[in-house]
């Protein structure tokens, strides 16, 4: 059946469709947005630091939009992965083995999957767009740092595999983190290239937010970065 996938323990498993709801408002990870804005609205006048934490399930399995972001996307216009044809001959036994549910997939259905996969990108755009919105609205937009990051990628194809699965893959490796703060970023606009760590959040908050001397086990600060400096000793490795 088509938007499935069938595995020892998941037969006719969804990996993508379209959701009943017809507004991404009415989805359940909009709950989250919803209460994280009301909250928002109650702490934004504060003056002592605040930290407010919005977490949903999208972008992530089964790719489940509204038909409106569905529509977005031509999967037609969508190029195949470069490496979906990675045979993995040349990889651990079990990466094959991580092939075997999506073999029955057609090209088509890869980038119809991608199509949907997008769809969802942009509807939390939409739900990221409606937080900044109340930033606006609460008159906090330039004194507050927002951080926008995920925890795993999507394969999404590549190597012939979708998910995350247990390869280390790239794709599945790499995540965005965007930072905006108007009033304490140094040159706004720069890529940095300097390896870090999502340990590395909560001693950059802990720092900003005065909290003190708090030990933490791993991680450092990030404030040097946001000066537009790298320390000597910055880690170079993973």
């Amino acid at each position: 059946q088509t938007g499935t996938y069938a595995m020892p323990g998941f037969p006719g498993r969804k990996l993508y469709g379209l959701t009943e709801e017809t507004d991404y408002r009415e989805l359940h990870d909009y709950s989250a947005v919803r209460h994280g804005c009301n909250i928002l609205r109650q702490i934004a006048s504060s003056k002592q630091p605040w930290c407010l934490y919005i977490g949903i399930v999208n972008p992530h399995e089964p790719m489940m939009v509204p038909r409106e972001f569905a529509e977005m996307y031509d999967p037609r216009q969508i190029p195949l992965p470069a490496n979906y044809h990675d045979t993995m001959f040349d990889k651990p036994y079990l990466y094959r083995k991580l092939q075997k549910p999506w073999e029955c997939y057609s090209d088509a259905e890869v980038q119809e999957a991608s199509a949907y996969y997008y769809a969802a990108v942009t509807m939390v755009d939409r739900m990221f767009g409606d937080v900044l919105a109340v930033l606006d609205e609460t008159g906090r937009r330039d004194d507050t740092l927002v951080l926008f990051v995920s925890d795993h990628g999507e394969l999404l194809g590549a190597h012939g595999i979708f998910m995350k699965g247990l390869s280390a893959f790239r794709e599945a490796y790499e995540i965005p983190a965007v930072v905006r703060w108007p009033k304490g970023i140094k040159h706004a606009g720069r890529t940095v290239e300097q390896f870090i760590s999502l340990a590395d959040f909560a001693p950059t908050f802990c720092e900003l937010g005065q909290a003190g001397n708090v030990k933490l086990p791993t991680g450092r600060s990030l404030r040097p970065l946001l000066d537009d400096a790298v320390p000597s000793d910055w880690r170079n490795e993973h």
